[in-house]
């Protein structure tokens, strides 16, 4: 494949990570609500961050349609299982499970289903 191909799956997989990391800003304003309440300047930071992160990634989304197929496109979304079980486990210091890995695999599974040519 060339390189010319490859980059609209390269900046894919960028914006995917990137759009994981606004679920860590959630699960933290999560954290930071339970202590310090909803309306805290903290919490709200968080938040908007986490809207802005998404905001980019809506547009980034509309962009990449333009040069990928949807069902391509919409097989890679499934990475953010990925990126988001990583996060938990060296962010946070969560425990991954057998059962992590066997929803993340029947995920990646039912993608493959469903777009399979």
């Amino acid at each position: 494949m060339k390189s010319a191909a490859l980059r609209p799956l390269l900046i894919l997989q960028i914006m995917l990570i990137i759009f994981s990391l606004a679920m860590v800003l959630v699960k933290v304003a999560a954290e930071a609500w339970s202590e310090v309440g909803f309306w805290s300047p903290e919490v709200l930071g968080y938040l908007a961050g986490a809207v802005a992160i998404m905001a980019l990634y809506a547009v980034g989304w509309q962009k990449i349609l333009q040069r990928l197929p949807l069902t391509v496109a919409y097989f890679n979304r499934g990475l953010i299982v990925f990126w988001g079980l990583l996060w938990s486990a060296v962010l946070f210091g969560e425990a991954l499970t057998f059962f992590n890995f066997l929803g993340t695999a029947v995920i990646f599974a039912g993608l493959a289903l469903v777009n399979r040519p």
